[in-house]
């Protein structure tokens, strides 16, 4: 018995020893990885061991922008400065020319976003995901579904659902004439984007289809759940691959239906002239050339446009939502910008034969441009931009290489308050996106939308329903600010830069028509 307990302490011994070995080696290595950007001399602010600057991403201890601001303001000056998600490196540019560099001059070394397995063969093909040849075709085939024209055609059905969102203001606001805008702009925006994405008329504004829109509150929620597959496909991808892990909140499945059942109605009813219709006419053109023998280098499917449709909704519901919030708030708070803008718009119902708004005039109004263009200057719901290598490449005039894999990142938050390229940066200024001042602006330095063939493609369709909705509020009513939801205060989950859940209030006083 005593022998027996000697051999099995030599082994508990042994074992302990190995496993103690494998660390420390594990730990030099992952020190040795944590200082590849000290190698080529470009500063990194102090990691987590292993872990690197992985959970500053999600807003762990500090806030994703506000560490990004603390070493962007030390490094300005600099190319940038590099962190580390887990052993990834990531360059944060700081220089506007290497920025444009990136994404025009030198595109065909960052044609990729980040990677990210959504587990589904479906959402894999969405636009956003995409990469290489199979992004070329995609977006060879969905740039023209955004052109001005196709954008205008879609002009009458978000002029219907802000509409709705006037009545909805006047039958819900309170004693006090205030309105819950966070809730309002969600079901504006889930309007706006199931009529021309899913080609569906949900009409959560008046209150209907109540499933849809808690499913979308749902797709929407953080939760750890979604932390820990974010931590497993971070750690190892061929892990996450491996196990058929899927990354997508389970109700991303009841939008993919929707879509699908869509599909099947429009190919045997009569079209709407939205996003659905553009892309099965694009398909069927697609279908047309492969029967006249012209090959092509894409083949569009089914899937492909559920992909698209149920895209439409994950990128476009929550930061349009978020920018019309912000855009709210900063009316409320400034007056005398609100009384020019409305002075603007007004001018222009009395000189339109309709005494509407039409789209080409709200597309060219200059202060109504200038206050959005600055509050998404203030507050862009992007607020850094990424790409990811797919080319060795070496910084020109430097000794940084950025391999095959690594990310490069622009903090556009920061850029945009920089007071070199912004004078009184924290100053609402809608003025300095005037025609005469917009030249005053350096070539990079306002990119919410981002730049180069990856910026987003919808840039028209989000200004345009943005622009719409504001413009009509304030031909409407007046908004002031309502008592204790005077300051705004950011939401401190992970993701888009945000209004904090709850402080979007205002009161609202109907104008004399």
């Amino acid at each position: 018995v005593v022998s027996l307990w000697h051999r099995e302490s030599r082994m508990w011994g042994v074992t302990a020893a190995l496993v103690l070995v494998l660390l420390t080696l594990f730990w030099f290595y992952a020190r040795w990885r944590h200082q590849h950007w000290q190698r080529m001399g470009v500063y990194s602010p102090p990691g987590l061991p292993f872990l690197g600057h992985f959970l500053t991403n999600l807003n762990v201890g500090m806030l994703s922008w506000e560490f990004k601001e603390k070493n962007y303001k030390a490094t300005r000056d600099s190319t940038g400065f590099g962190l580390y998600e887990l052993f990834k490196p990531n360059l944060s540019v700081n220089n506007l020319g290497l920025y444009y560099n990136i994404c025009i001059k030198d595109f065909d070394h960052f044609v990729d976003r980040r990677a990210f397995v959504l587990g589904s063969d479906i959402l894999s093909q969405m636009l956003i995901a995409a990469k290489g040849a199979q992004w070329r075709g995609l977006r060879s085939i969905m740039s023209p579904m955004f052109s001005s024209g196709k954008i205008k055609s879609m002009y009458p059905l978000i002029q219907e659902k802000t509409q709705a969102l006037l009545d909805y203001c006047d039958r819900e606001k309170d004693a006090q004439d205030v309105i819950d805008f966070d809730d309002a702009y969600t079901k504006f925006t889930l309007d706006v984007i199931s009529a021309c994405a899913f080609g569906m008329e949900i009409n959560v504004l008046q209150g209907e289809n109540v499933e849809f829109l808690n499913a979308v509150r749902s797709l929407f929620r953080f939760n750890f759940k979604f932390f820990i597959k974010f931590l497993v496909f971070s750690v190892c991808k061929p892990l996450f691959t491996y196990l058929n892990v899927k990354s997508h909140n389970p109700t991303m499945d009841y939008f993919i239906n929707a879509v699908k059942e869509t599909i099947k109605k429009r190919n045997e009813g009569p079209p709407r002239g939205d996003f659905v219709d553009m892309m099965l006419n694009a398909k069927k053109s697609e279908e047309q050339k492969k029967k006249d023998g012209i090959s092509s280098s894409f083949v569009l499917t089914d899937n492909t446009i559920i992909a698209q449709s149920v895209l439409f909704l994950t990128v476009g519901f929550e930061t349009t939502s978020t920018t019309l919030k912000f855009a709210t708030h900063l009316l409320a708070k400034h007056q005398q910008q609100q009384d020019c803008l409305r002075k603007e718009l007004q001018l222009i119902v009395e000189n339109s034969e309709d005494s509407k708004l039409n789209y080409q005039d709200l597309m060219e109004a200059k202060y109504l441009d200038a206050f959005i263009s600055e509050t998404i200057r203030m507050y862009p719901p992007g607020h850094v931009i990424e790409r990811e290598c797919t080319k060795d490449y070496k910084i020109p005039d430097t000794n940084i290489m950025i391999s095959k894999g690594d990310l490069v990142s622009f903090p556009a938050y920061n850029i945009h308050r920089d007071e070199r390229y912004f004078p009184d940066p924290e100053q609402f200024n809608p003025d300095r996106f005037l025609p005469e001042n917009k030249s005053n602006i350096p070539q990079g330095a306002y990119v919410p939308f981002g730049i180069g063939p990856r910026m987003c493609i919808a840039k028209r369709f989000a200004l345009m329903e943005t622009k719409l909705a504001i413009s009509e509020l304030v031909l409407h009513y007046r908004i002031s600010l309502a008592e204790g939801f005077e300051q705004m205060k950011l939401n401190k989950l992970p993701g888009i830069l945000q209004p904090a859940k709850g402080i979007s209030k205002f009161r609202i006083h109907k104008l004399d028509q």
